[in-house]
């Protein structure tokens, strides 16, 4: 598919879903169902990280979609795991910089 082919989302951004499942750090457990809070439990520990991403070896949790996927699987608030060590065509990454 082309990049841009459709218009940004609200926030100006082409291309937030669909293409392949985007790869996050953010290590993969589910949320927890009293807190009411979504938030995704980031590496801190070396145990958790390793020390490159190449040691990494705990699911980590994957945005987005993909062209394989259902379309429930298109909302940016679906999330679902992946192994880092098992790459495939359905799962990529997003190079991202802080607006800080």
């Amino acid at each position: 598919m082309d990049v841009g082919r459709y218009p940004p989302n609200p926030f100006g951004l082409y291309d937030m879903a669909g293409n392949v499942w985007e790869f996050l750090q953010d290590i993969w457990r589910p949320y927890e169902a009293d807190s009411g809070v979504k938030v995704n439990p980031a590496p801190g520990s070396p145990t958790q990280l390793g020390n490159s991403h190449l040691d990494i070896s705990t699911r980590r949790v994957i945005r987005g979609g993909s062209w394989g996927g259902a379309p429930v699987n298109l909302r940016n608030s679906y999330r679902d795991s992946h192994p880092p060590p098992g790459s495939g065509v359905h799962v990529g990454f997003r190079c991202a910089k802080s607006i800080r």
